[in-house]
């Protein structure tokens, strides 16, 4: 809450992870924009219109700035005095005209020298309480981007807000393949961390919309699939992007646990047919976990997940069976395959299914352990 010199209250300042909006005396609400650093950007109305704007040096000198009401709140979301031209950082006032406090660190939290800022560092740090730096970003001291991170989703949903979802997607493509560990980690833990970042992939994906009916493309026998050609590429990658988020077991033996503790769905073999290509591909089991975006496809003789880039499961953006799927799973998958190259076969899977005895054994077999517990 923000008050006048008479103790009057003139405004509400509303916090999340960092400083979100402000409603004034008023009941007028504005919101922040800020980036990665957490500098305000912008400041915009209910209608989405820029009301200030702001550009900075790395330690927070204004070099641009467009104002049409008051607002203290600039670099680092910290409180800036126009008369001094100092930052109210708690403990201690900061100036950034020299880049430094301009008293002593009582804490001593950042070195031998006491009026340093952020070590001198301010394109990865800040320093909130005026005592010590701290980063404030999705990445650790060694460049390592934390995916599970709470920054890490309010950072991408900014440049969401600011650069719409083609931008998003790429930014978030980009940091899997910078840190392809942390990720990995991250994805096999279980966690429900991970849930939080492929909720918020979904969303993104869900809001682009590539299709327009001004340019059609038909291949082998399937559903028109429908592209405006300036995201074509762009919706390529995104589409390839699936690969890396599916998760599921290595081994046949425990996806069957799984599926005895109802995480995951045996397909009928109807719903499995697109992963039946090729020699032995009959015997191809696909499943699908609860929330319908992982998958996961075994062959009944290897009792191994099969990783061949034809018959693989992937992920899938969409919850199956809603057109939404089709939209952006199915017929994706139709006219780029799953990976680079390699499109889809030609091939009438149910038929070499229904003929072959010996896998419609292998598949009862499989559900008859799944049921029997």
């Amino acid at each position: 809450m923000e008050i006048d010199s008479t103790g009057q209250k003139i405004a509400t300042n509303i916090r999340g992870l960092e400083l979100v909006s402000q409603v004034n005396d008023a009941n007028q609400q504005t919101y922040y924009l800020s980036n990665a650093h957490g500098d305000i950007l912008d400041v915009i109305n209910s209608q989405g219109n820029i009301l200030n704007n702001y550009k900075y040096d790395p330690f927070g000198n204004i070099t641009e700035q467009m104002e049409t009401l008051p607002n203290r709140y600039k670099y680092a979301g910290e409180q800036y005095d126009e008369v001094t031209g100092k930052y109210y950082l708690r403990a201690r006032h900061y100036d950034p005209q020299v880049g430094r406090f301009m008293q002593e660190d009582t804490y001593r939290g950042d070195g031998l020298n006491l009026y340093t800022y952020v070590a001198n560092n301010p394109l990865k740090y800040v320093d909130p309480s005026g005592h010590n730096k701290c980063a404030n970003n999705s990445e650790n001291s060694n460049g390592v981007i934390d995916f599970s991170s709470n920054e890490y989703i309010v950072n991408i949903k900014k440049l969401l807000l600011r650069k719409g979802s083609y931008n998003a997607m790429e930014q978030i493509m980009r940091d899997v393949e910078k840190s392809p560990q942390s990720f990995a980690k991250l994805k096999n833990s279980g966690s429900s961390k991970y849930m939080d970042f492929i909720d918020m992939v979904n969303d993104i994906v869900l809001s682009i919309t590539p299709y327009t009916e001004s340019y059609e493309i038909k291949r082998n026998g399937g559903r028109p699939f429908y592209v405006r050609v300036k995201n074509y590429d762009k919706f390529k990658e995104i589409h390839y992007f699936r690969n890396k988020l599916n998760w599921a077991p290595e081994n046949l033996s425990d996806m069957i646990k799984l599926s005895q503790k109802k995480e995951w769905t045996l397909l009928p073999v109807d719903a499995s047919i697109y992963h039946m290509y090729g020699t032995n591909g009959e015997y191809n089991l696909k499943f699908v976990s609860k929330n319908g975006h992982f998958e996961g496809v075994y062959s009944s003789l290897t009792k191994k997940l099969v990783t061949d880039p034809i018959n693989m499961g992937t992920y899938n953006y969409a919850y199956p069976y809603s057109l939404n799927h089709f939209t952006y799973d199915v017929n994706p998958w139709k006219e780029f395959g799953n990976v680079y190259g390699i499109l889809v076969p030609s091939e009438d899977t149910k038929a070499k299914f229904d003929d072959n005895k010996y896998a419609q054994k292998k598949y009862k077999e499989i559900k008859n352990q799944i049921n029997k517990n």
